[in-house]
């Protein structure tokens, strides 16, 4: 992707509607579209807290009976790996088809790496 200024920048995939907000915001000049793609930025945000807070509860339940595992899994995001890429296709093809489509791929993103911290064993 290209930054306000010309410059070619690496952005995240989950991060590439945030980006966009972020430079539609900068490059533009009138008022009311200035406006409107502040609201959008906003509004982006605002859907990843409410993500953050939704997951956030579903590991307190999930881990309800061991609050060790909680704060083990809370607030730790670690890399996809190779050892959880059968579960991962299985998650994402069920997802994708009961839940969420490519374009939440925030949220997506967020619920793999909760997944991963609540493997048996882990």
């Amino acid at each position: 992707m290209e930054s306000s200024s010309g410059d070619h920048v690496a952005v995240n995939s989950r991060d590439v509607p945030l980006y966009y907000y972020q430079q539609k915001l900068a490059r533009t000049n009138d008022m009311d579209s200035q406006m409107k793609a502040q609201q959008d930025l906003d509004q982006l945000i605002e859907g990843r807290k409410s993500a953050d807070q939704l997951l956030e509860k579903l590991v307190t339940l999930a881990t309800i009976d061991n609050p060790e595992k909680t704060a083990i899994v809370s607030g730790k995001r670690m890399p996809i790996n190779l050892d959880i890429f059968p579960c991962y296709k299985k998650l994402l093809h069920s997802f994708r088809s009961h839940c969420f489509e490519h374009k939440h791929a925030y949220l997506l993103q967020a619920l793999l790496q909760t997944r991963q911290h609540l493997r048996p064993g882990t």
